[in-house]
């Protein structure tokens, strides 16, 4: 192992250990899912604030007819309901969709403390009055969260799924474990953006950016990938 690299694994591991008192309370949750939780509240937020404000500033502008707003979809108010099922479907989408091909039950299924995590860190969340716009200078250094949850879903998380696996057929076949890994890191945001669902509007479907011209360019499908 580098020594350039102990520390940062160092530090890995110990997100990994279950945090004492919810252990206690009987929910093994761990510093990392506090963690991820918060980061991907603070980026739904950021997101869905970013799609408001777009939003905004096209009605102030108009169309091309000089009349602002006109044939654009009207805004509705905004419920706690849809984040809150935001936040399970960016989690929890690509398991969802994986689990029933590979005869497994859903995390979600068998334990409840992962989801209520993140649904009460993205209560606490949208509880903060305003929160900065994505940047490069805050975006960088949670790139070290997103390195750990990433490596946790692709490294632990999935790996175990399919190589646990009671069928040889499954359990040995690299196929599964690709594909596996492919739907489960990009289904969630597959779907989040498919549906609309962080923007101001009414639900309705459209094409999600994985889809659109150089969609394949998208980081998470290279990550998930290899």
């Amino acid at each position: 192992m580098s020594s350039a690299l102990a520390p940062i694994l160092a530090v890995y591991e110990h997100t990994l250990q279950p945090i004492g008192a919810l252990s206690w309370l009987g929910a093994p949750v761990s510093a990392l899912d506090v963690l991820g939780a918060a980061r991907l509240a603070l980026v739904l937020r950021q997101l869905r604030e970013g799609f408001h404000g777009e939003y905004l500033r096209g009605t102030a502008d108009g169309d091309s007819s000089g009349r602002p707003g006109k044939g654009r979809t009207l805004t509705e108010r905004r419920a706690r309901a849809r984040d809150v099922a935001t936040t399970l479907v960016m989690v929890y989408g690509g398991e969802a969709v994986v689990a029933p091909w590979l005869g497994i039950q859903p995390s979600f299924m068998i334990s409840g403390a992962v989801p209520a995590t993140f649904v009460g860190v993205h209560a606490l969340v949208e509880l903060i009055p305003a929160v900065p716009a994505m940047s490069l200078y805050n975006e960088v250094p949670a790139a070290l969260v997103d390195a750990f949850t990433r490596a946790l879903l692709l490294c632990d998380f999935i790996p175990k799924v399919v190589t646990r696996h009671a069928s040889p057929a499954v359990s040995n076949s690299p196929w599964t474990l690709l594909l596996t890994a492919l739907i489960t890191a990009n289904a969630g945001p597959f779907f989040t953006s498919a549906f609309s669902l962080l923007h101001p509007t009414p639900i309705n479907l459209t094409t999600p950016p994985e889809l659109l011209p150089y969609g394949w360019t998208a980081t998470d499908l290279w990550i998930a990938r290899w």
